[in-house]
């Protein structure tokens, strides 16, 4: 009886220890990506910050972007088209995590590399103006990056940003607000 009681108890502790770390490793040890409220635009140029919120470093970061433009063809006004539009900086190796010393990145949207299908339509209108044309045309700033605990590949998306998350400002340094320009 002893053996079977002892059996059970340690079959019950493995399970209860591997749950346990099963959901710190996906709740705890994942990346953690801060992206700023609202959108800078200089030069005609929308620029996105963000912060690696982690305690620990990410490796292999690769961003891109995201436009979801709505009424392109007249004769499908209710359609909407993804368009990637690639970003400056796109792969960095490592980011570390941000502490005292700002590790913040400014990302800058690039529409003239984006594919030519696409390119003719970005074009036409610069970028802020492509996202008030409609109220329904969006973007998000969406990251894959290589935990630097586990090893594990994630995605993360930023929230969606509209005409009305666009200012012509630039970044505060050291924070993700914008202050006006002087």
């Amino acid at each position: 009886m002893e053996i079977v009681v002892g059996l059970l108890v340690g079959l019950a502790t493995g399970v209860l220890s591997s749950l346990f770390t099963a959901w710190l490793l996906i709740h705890r040890a994942r990346p953690s990506i801060e992206f700023a409220e609202e959108v800078s635009v200089r030069n005609g140029s929308l620029r996105v910050k963000v912060r690696n919120a982690g305690r620990r470093s990410m490796w292999d970061v690769e961003t891109r972007a995201v436009f979801r433009v709505k009424s392109v063809d007249p004769a499908l006004p209710s359609n909407a088209l993804h368009v990637e539009v690639p970003v400056d900086d796109a792969y960095m190796p490592n980011w570390p995590p941000h502490r005292e010393t700002s590790t913040d990145r400014v990302f800058v949207l690039l529409p003239e590399d984006a594919s030519r299908y696409h390119r003719s339509l970005l074009q036409s209108s610069n970028l802020p103006e492509l996202l008030g044309a409609d109220a329904s045309n969006s973007f998000r700033i969406i990251t894959s990056v290589t935990n630097g605990l586990t090893g594990t590949r994630s995605t993360i998306s930023s929230k969606p940003y509209t005409a009305l998350n666009v200012r012509e400002a630039s970044y505060v340094v050291g924070d993700l607000r914008l202050r006006p320009l002087e």
